[in-house]
C-alpha cells in the first residue's frame, strides 16, 4: 500500500474530487481526516466507508474560519499521532467578469478558494515539520495558469493558490515538506455538471481537450496520490496539470 502509516487531512471530502481522493487513499492504507462544510455529505461518506473503522475521521469544517482550520489540523495529529499529508480541495466560483463580480462574490471566492488554503497550510506545516516532513497538495486549476472568460475572481484565486504553494515549497523544503499544486481541467464533478446546461453543451466541452473527453474525479485522485506518496519524493513546487491536453494547444 502506497500510503501505509501516513495520515492525511482531505478538505472538500464529501463530494467530487475530494471524495474520490478519500476512497483511493483509504484503499492505499492511509488514515484520513475527511472534512467538509457539508454535514450530510460527511454522514454519507462515513456510512459508505464503514469497512475502514479506525482509519476515517469525518469532521465538519468551514475552511473560511481560521480557528476551525487550526482545530482540524491539531485534532487530526492527536487522533493519528502524526500529520503527513494535506490535500485541500477548495471550490467556489461565480461565473462573472470583473465588472459584474460583486464585492461579496469576490470576498466569498477568495475566502473559500485562497484563504482556506492559507489557513490549512499555516497550521499543517508545523505539525508536519515536527514529524520530519510531509506532502501538501493544493487543488488549483488550469484556470490558475491560463484564464477562462467570466471567471475573474476564480482565475485570480487559483493563480494565487499556485504561487502560495510554491512559496511553501521554498520556505519549508529544508524541513522535509513538499508542496505541489494539482491543476485539473474539465472534471465531471457536480459543479461542472450543473454549469453545463445540456448534453449538446457537454459534448462541445468534451471536444476541447486533446483526449476529446471530460476527465473523472478518479483520474484527478490518482494524480493527487502520486504527489502525496513517497513516489514523488523529489517533486516539489510543481503545477501538475491533469487536463487531457486542454492547456497544450493554441487553437
Amino acid at each position: 500500500m502506497r500510503l501505509q502509516g501516513k495520515t492525511a487531512v482531505i478538505t472538500g471530502a464529501a463530494s467530487g474530487m475530494g471524495r474520490s481522493m478519500v476512497d483511493l487513499f483509504l484503499r492505499e492504507g492511509c488514515r484520513i481526516a475527511a472534512t467538509d462544510v457539508d454535514r450530510e455529505g460527511l454522514d454519507r461518506l462515513g456510512q459508505e466507508c464503514e469497512g475502514y473503522e479506525g482509519r476515517l475521521l469525518c469532521m465538519e469544517h468551514d475552511v473560511t474560519v481560521e480557528e476551525q482550520c487550526r482545530r482540524v489540523m491539531e485534532e487530526t495529529a492527536a487522533w493519528a499521532g502524526n500529520l503527513s499529508i494535506l490535500i485541500t480541495n477548495p471550490w467556489w466560483q461565480p461565473f462573472k467578469n470583473v465588472v459584474d463580480t460583486t464585492t461579496e462574490d469576490w470576498r466569498r471566492t477568495m475566502g473559500v478558494t485562497l484563504d482556506g488554503v492559507y489557513y490549512c497550510c499555516k497550521y499543517a506545516v508545523p505539525l508536519m515539520a515536527a514529524g520530519g516532513g510531509g506532502s501538501i497538495v493544493n487543488n488549483g486549476s488550469v484556470r490558475g495558469l491560463g484564464v477562462a472568460a467570466n471567471s475573474a475572481a476564480y482565475n485570480a484565486a487559483k493563480a494565487a493558490v499556485s504561487h502560495l504553494t510554491k512559496s511553501i515549497a521554498m520556505d519549508f523544503g529544508p524541513q522535509g515538506i513538499r508542496a505541489n499544486c494539482l491543476c485539473p481541467g474539465i472534471i465531471a464533478t457536480r459543479p461542472t455538471i450543473e454549469s453545463i446546461p445540456s448534453s449538446e453543451h457537454w459534448q462541445r466541452a468534451a471536444e476541447h481537450p486533446m483526449l476529446k473527453r471530460i476527465g473523472t474525479p478518479e483520474e484527478a485522485a490518482y494524480a493527487a496520490l502520486f504527489l502525496a506518496s513517497d513516489e514523488s519524493s523529489y517533486v516539489t513546487a510543481v503545477d501538475l496539470v491533469v487536463d487531457g491536453g486542454l492547456m497544450g494547444q493554441i487553437n
